[in-house]
């Protein structure tokens, strides 16, 4: 790299973590304000749920996105309809809450799928850094979210509207530094015969990627949709459960940085998928199970350990492709199928408490999942690739 190419490249890297910052921020800043929603506890899953059911539903639109507009035009246009949704969102709260969620995640998915290649194409040399940023940037939005959602309702008068529509600023910031992207000239995506565009559905390796995925991304949603719920049911005040959240994410982003860190000192991902997992699932039981008093600990071991798995899944994606066009369609399938995978965990975690009475069986159904995680991450965590030879060789 050259010095005449250092600005191009920051601007890149900036806009790929302003973008990374927004793509969680719609979501997890619904949660803290569900009791001001008005809804019932069906309503109230449903509402968390729909948007992972949007990242698997939109998913598929990905590659003909790409092809139509180029990546860097499609990530703006949907970042802008991201933007609008959430305005439209905290102006009429009581008619547009869920399709403007409905809109939210819809962006919010084709921009995920484009996210991986953009990053094989725009960063051969460095896709572990640059995902691991990615990683950390949606993390952080998160976090941001879901530990300001509550207090900056409150302080912007108790206005529901405000609290919802407050997070168009970050959006408009993220668009401002993109827009230098849309001079990239589009790249031109080569014509694909029908069992290409197929293969990587077939491709056991694809299928090990996007179920490691969709588990550790269930576990995502799960636990940060109901973990104040949860929390405030062991007899922790409302307030230390919105810090609680704060710290798992926080400490997820410690999580994001380290396991493509660790990964990259060994001949494949393995070790840092049994580490990252083990950790996730040591964290989670000790976070619901132990007492209360130690839940600063626990949130931030869980957090490592979900943190690294992100990051991970992410990341495989990227490794686990031939090249740019691989990866498009294998970011499409794994977030298509792997979010519809991750869509369970809000959903069964919450109808589960609803028809039980306790949370004790959710609690179960998550570490199972974080089993499923640590197995499907562990086989695609082997050093090879979907592409470039046929799929009985790619086995």
């Amino acid at each position: 790299m050259t010095r005449s190419h250092l600005p191009g490249l920051l601007i890149s890297v900036t806009g790929v973590i302003l973008v990374g910052l927004n793509l969680r921020i719609a979501i997890t800043s619904i949660p803290p304000l569900l009791a001001s929603l008005g809804l019932g506890g069906t309503a109230q899953s449903l509402l968390v749920t729909l948007p992972v059911l949007c990242f698997a539903a939109g998913a598929p639109a990905g590659p003909r996105v790409r092809r139509l507009l180029g990546e860097e035009k499609a990530i703006f246009f949907l970042m802008s309809l991201l933007m609008v949704a959430i305005a439209v969102r905290g102006a009429f709260p009581s008619v547009a809450l869920f399709p403007a969620t409905l809109a939210c995640a819809l962006s919010i998915a084709v921009v995920n799928v484009h996210i991986p290649s953009l990053v094989k194409r725009r960063f051969p040399d460095r896709p572990g850094p640059i995902m691991s940023l990615y990683t950390t940037a949606f993390l952080l939005g998160a976090g941001i979210a879901a530990w300001l959602a509550l207090p900056a309702k409150e302080a912007l008068g108790n206005s529901l509207r405000m609290g919802l529509g407050i997070w168009t600023l970050p959006a408009a910031l993220a668009l401002v530094v993109w827009f230098p992207q849309l001079r990239v000239e589009k790249q031109a995506v080569p014509t694909t015969r029908d069992g290409d565009k197929t293969s990587v559905w077939r491709n056991p390796i694809a299928w090990q990627v996007t179920v490691f995925l969709g588990t550790s991304s269930l576990i995502f949603f799960g636990v940060f949709s109901w973990l104040p719920q949860i929390d405030t049911s062991r007899g922790i005040s409302t307030s230390t459960s919105g810090y609680l959240l704060l710290l798992a994410i926080v400490f997820g982003i410690v999580g994001s940085l380290g396991a493509p860190t660790l990964a990259r000192r060994f001949g494949d991902q393995r070790p840092a998928v049994v580490v990252a997992s083990l950790i996730q699932m040591v964290g989670f039981l000790g976070l619901f199970l132990a007492p209360a008093q130690t839940a600063i600990f626990w949130a931030a071991v869980f957090g490592v350990g979900n943190g690294g798995t992100l990051s991970l899944a992410l990341l495989l994606i990227v490794l686990r492709s031939a090249d740019e066009h691989v990866a498009a369609r294998l970011s499409s399938m794994a977030q298509a199928a792997g979010y519809l995978i991750a869509a369970t965990g809000p959903l069964v975690t919450g109808l589960l408490h609803e028809l039980l009475g306790g949370w004790s069986a959710s609690i179960w159904f998550l570490m199972l999942a974080g089993l499923a995680c640590l197995l499907a991450g562990f086989s695609a965590g082997y050093d090879r690739v979907v592409g470039g030879v046929p799929v009985s060789a790619a086995s």
